[in-house]
């Protein structure tokens, strides 16, 4: 057996134009992975060797570390889906009152009183909700 055969690992190097070492860096921060585990990648792939599990794993680390960061994310939003469904309501309640108010003959008398309990939903109760008390009465 050669001396070549027992070495279990060498080191490589190369210069490259500027503009791949961006690419390789813009890479290595989208991806988690580090240089050199993207060059000893692309290196196997052009070899068509099998790359060792461990970049996989790394990889599925570091895809888990950002979906664990996006859910900490929808998380910290779950409170403003609540408002927004709520501001929503009330703006339709809101545009409903004021079709109503211009086209008073348009609405079914269900509808009406629907909305009127959609508009008058404890909006007394809350200063910082939106207010249609000011609106003119077209009737």
């Amino acid at each position: 057996m050669s001396d070549r055969q027992k070495i279990k690992k060498i080191t490589l190097s190369t210069k490259v134009p500027r503009s791949w070492g961006n690419k390789l860096a813009e890479l290595s921060d989208r991806t988690g992975r580090s240089l050199p585990n993207l060059l000893r990648e692309a290196v196997a792939q052009y070899l068509g060797v099998e790359e060792q599990k461990s970049s996989d794993l790394a990889r599925l680390a570091a895809i888990e570390a950002e979906l664990a960061a996006l859910n900490q994310k929808v998380a910290e939003l779950e409170p403003y889906k609540t408002q927004m469904v709520t501001i929503v309501t009330r703006l339709v309640a809101i545009e409903r009152s004021i079709a109503q108010d211009r086209h008073p003959g348009n609405i079914s008398p269900a509808l009406s009183v629907e909305m009127q309990a959609i508009a008058d939903d404890d909006i007394d109760d809350e200063p910082d909700e939106i207010l249609i008390d000011f609106l003119p009465n077209r009737s």
